[in-house]
This record gives structure tokens, C-alpha cells and sequence, in this order.
């Protein structure tokens, strides 16, 4: 008897550990915002690399020509729209200190063409799962 409940408490432990850990860390996969939402940090923990690829989750995002709220608005972004990061450094910061990104919206040639700043906000951006496979190569190479 206690070999069977020993036998069942490994294999549902086995079963269950790897499960829970996704679930636990799934966003620990990703950069993640500070406290007032702010990227501060775009390094994917655990590794020395940048994450690469975003999407817009605010209704409509302004793209700017440089950091800073003031700056010329480029193009406008929409939600679901993806946007590959460009250049170093990856995140730029503003008069007030804020974290920009420069960025290129994955699509057409002239898409990828139009490079500009973005608020480093999860009020408008978040970190989405992506292979290199998936990338625009014209987008994020020319770093």
C-alpha cells in the first residue's frame, strides 16, 4: 500500500511540477515593467540578449522621431500592430528620464523603412513570444 501511494505522489508530482512552472513563470519569460509600468530593462531574463519583438496594445500609439512626447509624430500604430526593435542602444530615455524604443512595424518594405520612438509603456507596448525564423530580417539586422 505505501508503495502504491509512494508510486502515485512521484508520478502526479512529475506530472504536475512542470506544469505549474509554466504557469508560474510564464511572463518571467519576457522583460517586465517596474512598478509604474515603465521597460527599463528589454533583456529577456536569464540571458544577456534583448527581446526583439512587441505589439502594440493601446488603441492607437503615437511613433515619434525622437524620445520625448514633444518630438514629431512619424506614423501611428494600432493595436495588435508588431514592431521589431532597431539600433542600439535598444532603449532611449527622454528629457524626463522615460524609456523609448526605436522601432520598425513588421509589414510592407516601406513599413520596415519607417523607423521611430516608441513609450517604453506597458500602457502601450508588451513583449510577445517570437522565433528568429519569424523575424523581418530587413527590420532587425540593420542594428
Amino acid at each position: 500500500m505505501s508503495r502504491f501511494l509512494l508510486s502515485t505522489t512521484l508520478s502526479t508530482a512529475i506530472f504536475i511540477l512542470p506544469t505549474l512552472s509554466l504557469a508560474g513563470g510564464a511572463n518571467a519569460q519576457f522583460p517586465q515593467p517596474n512598478g509604474r509600468g515603465d521597460y527599463y530593462s528589454i533583456q529577456t531574463p536569464g540571458t544577456t540578449s534583448s527581446h526583439l519583438v512587441w505589439q502594440v496594445v493601446s488603441s492607437e500609439l503615437n511613433c515619434r522621431s525622437r524620445p520625448g512626447s514633444n518630438s514629431r509624430v512619424v506614423r501611428k500604430l494600432f493595436k495588435g500592430d508588431v514592431i521589431n526593435l532597431v539600433s542600439r542602444p535598444k532603449i532611449r530615455r527622454d528629457a524626463k528620464g522615460l524609456p523609448w524604443l526605436f522601432v520598425a512595424k513588421e509589414g510592407s518594405l516601406e513599413d520596415i523603412k519607417t523607423r521611430c520612438f516608441v513609450r517604453g509603456n506597458a500602457q502601450f507596448i508588451k513583449p510577445i513570444p517570437y522565433s528568429f525564423s519569424d523575424l523581418k530580417l530587413g527590420s532587425v539586422l540593420n542594428t
